[in-house]
C-alpha cells in the first residue's frame, strides 16, 4: 500500500504535460499496432499525446472542461478573460426550479475528483499586442505559483498553457483538442 504521509508532488500537469510542452501539438492518433503516435519532432510525448494549447478567433466561444484528477485542490486562472462557469460535476448550474446559477469568474477552484465546465468568449484581437506570428496571448495557469515550477530549472513550468487569439483564420474544430 502507498505511504500517504510521503505524498509530496513536484510537478502539476495539464493533459499529462508541463509548460512549455503544453503548447506542443497533438500526437497523430494510433499506428497499425495500436500504439500512440508522438507529435512530430517530440518523441518524448508519445504517451502524453493531447496538447493544451487553445487556438481561437476573436469572438469565438470556447468551452473549458477542467477535471482535477489529483489529490489537492487546484485554483486555475484565465488571466485577462472572464469565464462563465456553467457546470459542475457534469451537471448544469441550474436550480431545481430552473433558476440560473451560472457565474462569471477569472479563477475556478476545483477540489480533488471534481470537474467544472466554463465558457469564455475570446476577446477582440489587438494588433498592437500581437506576437510576430499574428495572435494575442493569454495565460491559463495555476494560481499557486509554487506549482508553476520547472523541476528546479529556469523558466515557468507546471500547470500552465496559452490561449492564442487570432483576428481570423482559425477554422472550425472537428474533434476535441483539434
Amino acid at each position: 500500500l502507498p505511504e500517504w504521509s510521503d505524498y509530496n508532488p513536484e510537478f502539476y500537469l495539464l493533459n499529462g504535460r508541463v509548460y512549455p510542452e503544453t503548447l506542443d501539438p497533438n500526437g497523430g492518433g494510433t499506428n497499425n499496432q495500436g500504439e500512440l503516435v508522438a507529435p512530430d519532432g517530440h518523441p518524448e510525448l508519445q504517451y502524453q499525446p493531447v496538447s493544451s494549447l487553445v487556438n481561437c478567433n476573436a469572438g469565438d466561444r470556447v468551452l473549458f472542461r477542467m477535471i482535477n484528477l489529483g489529490f489537492e485542490e487546484q485554483a486555475m486562472r484565465l488571466a485577462g478573460i472572464k469565464m462563465k462557469v456553467v457546470g459542475k460535476d457534469a451537471t448544469m448550474l441550474r436550480n431545481t426550479d430552473g433558476t440560473d446559477l451560472t457565474y462569471m469568474s477569472s479563477t475556478v477552484t476545483i477540489a480533488p475528483g471534481e470537474s467544472t465546465d466554463a465558457i469564455f468568449v475570446a476577446p477582440p484581437f489587438n494588433a498592437s499586442k500581437a506576437t510576430p506570428d499574428g495572435y494575442n496571448v493569454y495565460l491559463f495557469h495555476s494560481r499557486n505559483y509554487q506549482r508553476l515550477n520547472n523541476g528546479g530549472h529556469s523558466g515557468y513550468g507546471g500547470a500552465m498553457t496559452e490561449i492564442h487569439v487570432y483576428e481570423t483564420g482559425v477554422g472550425a474544430q472537428d474533434a476535441p483538442n483539434a
